[in-house]
């Protein structure tokens, strides 16, 4: 299984990026490349048909979709539209999505699966917010416009405020 995930090729768009204006079901793998190309070097962008293709193809492709849940409903509608034709075409191409449990719609008769990541509990919250003002102290501060030692923004107050009432909450 970790070989199968190895051989894969991973894919990150964010669906209010996808241009989908003009797609064709036919051809799911346009505005895809019409996306990926724009985003590419110049000297890779040639490649990108032929890999991805290839990838779908093969089934190693795995794509990252991102940005579902941020989108109202007709563009939902029409970006589960466009993973139907892309996974009619191409089956067996694995897609991971970031949803909302509101427009979840279309989505199920497609095949996914909803997966709820579980809420950190107070040893890992308080570990992640530790963590988060040593990077701010040392990666942050001191690039900061007028930072110095007495003016610098403590992430110590940012930090006690997080830890305050986040018990739900998941970064």
């Amino acid at each position: 299984e970790a070989l199968q995930a190895a051989n894969k090729l991973p894919i990150l768009v964010h669906a209010a990026d996808l241009p989908l204006q003009n797609f064709k079901p036919d051809a799911p793998l346009e505005p895809l490349l019409a996306l990926l190309t724009r985003q590419a070097e110049r000297q890779v962008a040639p490649t990108l048909p032929t890999i991805l293709e290839a990838a779908f193809t093969q089934k190693r492709a795995l794509l990252l979709f991102d940005g579902l849940d941020e989108l109202d409903r007709a563009p939902l509608e029409e970006a589960v539209q466009y993973l139907a034709a892309l996974l009619q075409a191409f089956p067996g191409t694995q897609v991971v999505a970031a949803v909302s449990p509101e427009y979840y719609d279309g989505l199920t008769a497609l095949g996914f699966t909803h997966v709820t990541p579980a809420a950190w509990d107070r040893v890992q919250r308080k570990t992640f917010h530790e963590r988060w003002a040593d990077m701010w102290t040392t990666h942050v501060t001191p690039t900061l416009w007028n930072s110095t030692p007495e003016n610098a923004l403590n992430p110590f107050i940012l930090t006690r405020w997080l830890q305050l009432d986040t018990a739900s909450f998941t970064p």
